[in-house]
């Protein structure tokens, strides 16, 4: 008698398809760890070789995960800087930044950056001018409701803003003019995360509760509300947004020199309020 083993019945609890039951009005769905639909079948991200700028796409093994066993042949002892952070959402809205210099890492030297186990885009402190964003502005979305849901831990040292925001503004400083913007920050006034509407401070710091970061934010028409699990806050912004780049970075108005680690590894968006899907889409997303 004979068997057949299928890989995917072993896939982790993790892995592809956390964002199945939650995919309408999906905006963006990035995420350099891991599969988040199993309708997505093309690769995580495209990485790039330091000793001689080749590049190559990294898709995931059969457990949903990005596929580091490539990566590494294809890394070896160099480090890997990603050029594109792949769209899962369907959207073709994908991240890219062609500037070697301000490409975030994901190999140092031969060794994975992680953030909870699996890999991230690492934040250099030689760098505040790292950016990713959309490749493109798109058609705006206009509407008073917006759910945005990030995973990444900030730096070291005082002064340090980094940020994940969806805004409509082409030009380098996207958080002067953010409509929603997850910002790691350390001073001022605390460790943790804001939110921004419009430029002004919109919620009050909170601290991610897990130790890889899962923080939301949610306009449900009349507030912004920023969770970390634990803690909420919520403020009254109930103005349309008017979106069309999606982006995550390093650099601010506020402090220019912003020059310390932090990593990113998920960033997805929908243009419609979650709140009653939040919870389980938090528990689908904590690994």
């Amino acid at each position: 008698m004979s068997f057949i083993i299928n890989p995917y019945r072993f896939a982790t609890a993790g892995g592809g398809g956390v964002l199945d039951s939650y995919s309408s009005n999906l905006m963006v769905a990035h995420s350099v760890s891991r599969r988040l639909l199993t309708n997505y079948t093309g690769a995580l991200f495209k990485v790039r070789r330091s000793s001689d700028n080749a590049t190559q796409d990294i898709s995931y093994g059969v457990d949903n995960w990005a596929d580091t066993a490539a990566l590494a042949t294809f890394i070896g002892a160099n480090s890997g800087y990603v050029d594109t952070l792949y769209d899962q959402s369907g959207n073709g809205r994908h991240m890219s930044q062609g500037t070697f210099s301000a490409q975030f890492r994901v190999v140092n030297a031969g060794v994975n950056d992680t953030l909870g186990g699996k890999l991230t885009l690492f934040h250099s402190g030689a760098n505040w001018t790292m950016m990713m964003s959309t490749t493109s502005t798109f058609t705006s979305y206009t509407g008073t409701t917006m759910s945005v849901f990030a995973r990444g831990l900030n730096g070291i040292a005082a002064n340090n803003y980094r940020f994940v925001s969806v805004t409509n503004n082409t030009s380098t400083d996207y958080l002067s003019s953010a409509q929603c913007a997850i910002i790691l920050s350390t001073t001022p006034p605390g460790t943790g995360w804001q939110s921004y509407r419009a430029a002004h401070l919109a919620n009050s710091i909170q601290t991610p509760a897990t130790s890889d970061g899962l923080i939301s934010a949610i306009a449900d028409g009349t507030n912004l509300k920023l969770r970390d699990g634990t803690n909420t806050g919520s403020a009254a912004s109930s103005a349309a947004f008017n979106i069309n780049r999606v982006l995550i970075g390093g650099y601010t108005s506020i402090n220019p020199y912003a020059a310390q680690s932090s990593k990113f590894a998920e960033v997805i968006l929908w243009t419609s309020d979650q709140t009653s899907n939040e919870a389980a889409i938090r528990s689908a997303l904590i690994y």
